[in-house]
Protein backbone atom coordinates (compact mmCIF):
# COMPACT_ATOMS: atom_id res chain seq x y z
CA UNK A 1 0.00 0.00 0.00
CA UNK A 2 1.22 3.51 -0.78
CA UNK A 3 0.92 6.15 1.96
CA UNK A 4 -1.33 9.13 1.25
CA UNK A 5 -3.31 7.10 -1.28
CA UNK A 6 -6.81 5.80 -0.60
CA UNK A 7 -7.08 2.02 -0.54
CA UNK A 8 -10.42 0.23 -0.80
CA UNK A 9 -10.59 -3.52 -0.09
CA UNK A 10 -13.58 -5.72 -0.86
CA UNK A 11 -14.48 -9.26 0.16
CA UNK A 12 -17.52 -11.32 -0.84
CA UNK A 13 -19.04 -13.32 2.02
CA UNK A 14 -16.53 -14.89 4.43
CA UNK A 15 -12.86 -13.91 3.83
CA UNK A 16 -10.42 -16.31 5.51
CA UNK A 17 -7.05 -14.91 4.41
CA UNK A 18 -5.68 -11.62 3.12
CA UNK A 19 -5.72 -13.21 -0.33
CA UNK A 20 -9.53 -13.28 -0.18
CA UNK A 21 -9.56 -9.48 -0.11
CA UNK A 22 -9.74 -7.75 -3.47
CA UNK A 23 -8.27 -4.29 -3.93
CA UNK A 24 -10.57 -1.87 -5.71
CA UNK A 25 -8.59 -0.12 -8.42
CA UNK A 26 -11.43 1.76 -10.06
CA UNK A 27 -12.79 5.27 -9.75
CA UNK A 28 -13.43 6.26 -6.14
CA UNK A 29 -16.94 7.68 -6.35
CA UNK A 30 -20.29 6.74 -4.79
CA UNK A 31 -21.82 5.48 -8.07
CA UNK A 32 -18.75 3.45 -9.07
CA UNK A 33 -18.36 1.83 -5.65
CA UNK A 34 -22.09 1.07 -5.51
CA UNK A 35 -21.93 -0.69 -8.89
CA UNK A 36 -18.78 -2.58 -7.82
CA UNK A 37 -20.41 -3.85 -4.63
CA UNK A 38 -23.66 -4.67 -6.43
CA UNK A 39 -21.73 -6.79 -8.96
CA UNK A 40 -20.03 -8.75 -6.14
CA UNK A 41 -16.67 -7.29 -7.13
CA UNK A 42 -16.92 -8.00 -10.88
CA UNK A 43 -17.55 -4.52 -12.33
CA UNK A 44 -14.62 -2.20 -11.75
CA UNK A 45 -15.00 1.18 -13.40
CA UNK A 46 -11.46 2.27 -14.18
CA UNK A 47 -10.40 5.75 -15.13
CA UNK A 48 -7.08 6.69 -16.65
CA UNK A 49 -5.11 8.83 -14.24
CA UNK A 50 -3.90 12.08 -15.76
CA UNK A 51 -0.11 12.36 -15.85
CA UNK A 52 1.07 15.67 -17.33
CA UNK A 53 3.64 15.71 -20.12
CA UNK A 54 6.44 17.86 -18.75
CA UNK A 55 8.40 18.36 -21.97
CA UNK A 56 6.46 18.96 -25.18
CA UNK A 57 7.79 18.20 -28.65
CA UNK A 58 7.28 21.84 -29.57
CA UNK A 59 8.19 25.22 -28.10
CA UNK A 60 11.05 25.51 -25.57
CA UNK A 61 10.36 21.98 -24.31
CA UNK A 62 11.62 20.47 -27.55
CA UNK A 63 15.18 21.44 -26.58
CA UNK A 64 15.12 19.01 -23.66
CA UNK A 65 16.69 15.80 -24.97
CA UNK A 66 14.34 12.91 -24.15
CA UNK A 67 15.98 10.34 -26.41
CA UNK A 68 18.29 8.73 -23.87
CA UNK A 69 17.82 4.97 -23.55
CA UNK A 70 20.08 2.24 -22.24
CA UNK A 71 21.44 1.76 -25.78
CA UNK A 72 21.99 5.45 -26.61
CA UNK A 73 23.08 6.66 -23.16
CA UNK A 74 26.83 6.13 -23.49
CA UNK A 75 27.13 7.71 -26.95
CA UNK A 76 25.38 10.89 -25.78
CA UNK A 77 26.65 11.28 -22.21
CA UNK A 78 30.27 10.30 -22.88
CA UNK A 79 30.60 12.46 -25.99
CA UNK A 80 33.92 14.36 -25.55
CA UNK A 81 32.46 17.42 -27.29
CA UNK A 82 29.45 17.81 -24.95
CA UNK A 83 28.66 18.78 -21.38
CA UNK A 84 25.53 16.87 -20.36
CA UNK A 85 23.09 17.51 -17.53
CA UNK A 86 20.59 14.68 -16.94
CA UNK A 87 17.35 14.96 -15.04
CA UNK A 88 15.60 11.81 -13.81
CA UNK A 89 11.92 12.64 -13.45
CA UNK A 90 8.34 11.37 -13.39
CA UNK A 91 5.36 13.28 -14.73
CA UNK A 92 3.25 12.50 -11.65
CA UNK A 93 5.83 14.01 -9.26
CA UNK A 94 4.84 17.48 -8.06
CA UNK A 95 8.48 18.41 -7.46
CA UNK A 96 9.36 17.38 -11.04
CA UNK A 97 6.43 19.41 -12.37
CA UNK A 98 7.73 22.49 -10.57
CA UNK A 99 11.35 21.93 -11.63
CA UNK A 100 10.40 21.30 -15.27
CA UNK A 101 9.67 24.99 -15.79
CA UNK A 102 13.22 26.12 -14.98
CA UNK A 103 14.65 23.05 -16.69
CA UNK A 104 12.83 23.95 -19.92
CA UNK A 105 14.14 27.53 -19.76
CA UNK A 106 17.64 26.22 -19.06
CA UNK A 107 17.45 23.90 -22.09
CA UNK A 108 16.22 26.64 -24.42
CA UNK A 109 18.87 29.10 -23.24
CA UNK A 110 21.68 26.56 -23.59
CA UNK A 111 20.47 25.58 -27.04
CA UNK A 112 20.76 29.20 -28.23
CA UNK A 113 23.90 30.29 -26.40
CA UNK A 114 25.88 27.07 -25.83
CA UNK A 115 25.19 24.31 -28.38
CA UNK A 116 27.91 22.14 -26.81
CA UNK A 117 25.61 21.59 -23.80
CA UNK A 118 22.96 18.85 -23.75
CA UNK A 119 20.06 19.21 -21.31
CA UNK A 120 18.51 15.76 -21.08
CA UNK A 121 15.57 14.26 -19.19
CA UNK A 122 14.84 10.60 -18.45
CA UNK A 123 11.35 9.46 -17.46
CA UNK A 124 11.91 6.82 -14.75
CA UNK A 125 8.54 5.19 -15.49
CA UNK A 126 9.63 4.58 -19.08
CA UNK A 127 13.32 3.88 -18.50
CA UNK A 128 13.37 2.03 -15.17
CA UNK A 129 16.59 0.29 -16.25
CA UNK A 130 18.45 3.62 -16.30
CA UNK A 131 16.83 4.63 -13.01
CA UNK A 132 18.17 1.40 -11.50
CA UNK A 133 21.58 1.96 -13.10
CA UNK A 134 21.95 5.23 -11.16
CA UNK A 135 20.12 4.00 -8.05
CA UNK A 136 17.49 6.73 -8.25
CA UNK A 137 15.56 6.89 -4.97
CA UNK A 138 14.26 10.48 -5.03
CA UNK A 139 12.84 12.76 -7.74
CA UNK A 140 13.93 14.84 -9.46
CA UNK A 141 17.58 13.74 -9.48
CA UNK A 142 20.32 15.45 -11.49
CA UNK A 143 23.61 13.99 -12.74
CA UNK A 144 26.22 15.96 -14.67
CA UNK A 145 28.83 14.68 -17.13
CA UNK A 146 31.44 17.11 -18.42
CA UNK A 147 33.47 16.56 -21.57
CA UNK A 148 36.12 14.50 -19.79
CA UNK A 149 33.75 11.87 -18.35
CA UNK A 150 34.11 8.37 -19.79
CA UNK A 151 32.19 6.19 -17.30
CA UNK A 152 29.22 6.30 -14.91
CA UNK A 153 31.28 6.64 -11.72
CA UNK A 154 32.73 9.96 -12.95
CA UNK A 155 29.35 11.70 -13.17
CA UNK A 156 28.71 14.35 -10.50
CA UNK A 157 25.42 14.71 -8.67
CA UNK A 158 23.98 18.22 -8.78
CA UNK A 159 22.21 19.08 -5.52
CA UNK A 160 22.40 22.88 -5.51
CA UNK A 161 21.41 25.09 -2.62
CA UNK A 162 17.70 24.39 -2.74
CA UNK A 163 17.21 20.73 -1.84
CA UNK A 164 18.29 19.57 -5.27
CA UNK A 165 15.93 21.81 -7.24
CA UNK A 166 17.23 23.44 -10.40
CA UNK A 167 17.99 27.15 -10.06
CA UNK A 168 19.16 28.70 -13.34
CA UNK A 169 21.49 31.19 -11.61
CA UNK A 170 23.33 28.20 -10.08
CA UNK A 171 23.03 25.64 -12.85
CA UNK A 172 24.28 27.94 -15.61
CA UNK A 173 27.78 28.61 -14.15
CA UNK A 174 27.94 25.04 -12.84
CA UNK A 175 27.52 23.57 -16.34
CA UNK A 176 29.65 26.11 -18.21
CA UNK A 177 32.55 25.61 -15.79
CA UNK A 178 32.24 21.84 -16.40
CA UNK A 179 31.18 21.33 -12.79
CA UNK A 180 33.94 23.44 -11.22
CA UNK A 181 31.78 26.38 -10.08
CA UNK A 182 29.99 24.68 -7.22
CA UNK A 183 26.68 26.07 -5.86
CA UNK A 184 26.77 27.12 -2.21
CA UNK A 185 24.71 24.11 -1.19
CA UNK A 186 27.39 21.75 -2.52
CA UNK A 187 30.53 23.53 -1.33
CA UNK A 188 30.78 21.79 2.02
CA UNK A 189 29.57 18.38 0.89
CA UNK A 190 31.73 15.58 -0.39
CA UNK A 191 31.19 15.23 -4.17
CA UNK A 192 28.66 12.49 -4.91
CA UNK A 193 29.40 10.08 -7.74
CA UNK A 194 27.39 7.03 -8.83
CA UNK A 195 28.44 3.63 -7.52
CA UNK A 196 29.62 1.09 -10.11
CA UNK A 197 26.73 -0.67 -11.84
CA UNK A 198 27.95 -4.02 -10.49
CA UNK A 199 27.60 -2.70 -6.92
CA UNK A 200 24.16 -1.23 -7.56
CA UNK A 201 22.97 -4.40 -9.31
CA UNK A 202 24.20 -6.56 -6.43
CA UNK A 203 22.29 -4.34 -4.01
CA UNK A 204 19.12 -4.47 -6.13
CA UNK A 205 19.38 -8.27 -6.41
CA UNK A 206 19.82 -8.54 -2.65
CA UNK A 207 16.76 -6.35 -2.03
CA UNK A 208 14.75 -8.40 -4.50
CA UNK A 209 15.82 -11.63 -2.81
CA UNK A 210 14.94 -10.20 0.60
CA UNK A 211 11.51 -9.08 -0.66
CA UNK A 212 10.90 -12.52 -2.15
CA UNK A 213 11.78 -14.13 1.18
CA UNK A 214 9.46 -11.77 3.04
CA UNK A 215 6.68 -12.47 0.55
CA UNK A 216 7.18 -16.22 0.96
CA UNK A 217 7.09 -15.91 4.75
CA UNK A 218 3.97 -13.76 4.56
CA UNK A 219 2.33 -16.22 2.17
CA UNK A 220 3.20 -19.17 4.44
CA UNK A 221 1.84 -17.27 7.43
CA UNK A 222 -1.40 -16.59 5.56
CA UNK A 223 -1.64 -20.20 4.36
CA UNK A 224 -1.06 -21.51 7.90
CA UNK A 225 -3.68 -19.11 9.24
CA UNK A 226 -6.08 -20.27 6.53
CA UNK A 227 -5.54 -23.93 7.53
CA UNK A 228 -6.27 -23.09 11.17
CA UNK A 229 -9.33 -21.03 10.20
CA UNK A 230 -10.70 -23.77 7.93
CA UNK A 231 -10.12 -26.35 10.66
CA UNK A 232 -12.08 -24.21 13.11
CA UNK A 233 -14.88 -23.74 10.61
CA UNK A 234 -15.00 -27.47 9.89
CA UNK A 235 -15.04 -28.23 13.63
CA UNK A 236 -17.82 -25.70 14.15
CA UNK A 237 -19.75 -27.12 11.20
CA UNK A 238 -19.34 -30.68 12.51
CA UNK A 239 -20.43 -29.61 16.00
CA UNK A 240 -23.56 -28.05 14.56
CA UNK A 241 -24.27 -31.17 12.49
CA UNK A 242 -23.75 -33.42 15.54
CA UNK A 243 -26.06 -31.23 17.59
CA UNK A 244 -28.69 -31.35 14.87
CA UNK A 245 -28.33 -35.11 14.55
CA UNK A 246 -28.75 -35.62 18.30
CA UNK A 247 -31.78 -33.37 18.25
CA UNK A 248 -33.33 -35.41 15.46
CA UNK A 249 -32.51 -38.70 17.24
CA UNK A 250 -34.09 -37.40 20.45
CA UNK A 251 -37.14 -36.36 18.47
CA UNK A 252 -37.42 -39.84 16.91
CA UNK A 253 -37.22 -41.44 20.36
CA UNK A 254 -40.21 -39.41 21.43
Amino acid sequence: MEPAHETVLFAHKNPQTDGDLKEYEGEVSFASLLQFIGSRGKDMIKIKKYVPTLYKDYGPGKWVNQKLTWDTFNDTVFDPTKNVLIQFYAGWSEFCQIDSRNYTVLAARMRVEHPDVVIAAIDVDVHSDLADRFDITGLPAYWFANKTVTKDTQLLKYTGDHGGAIVIEEAFPFILSQGQTIPDGMKYDKPIHPEPWETIKAKLDKEKEKNNELNEKQKKKQDDAAVVMRAKLEAKKKAMQDKKKKKEEKKDEL
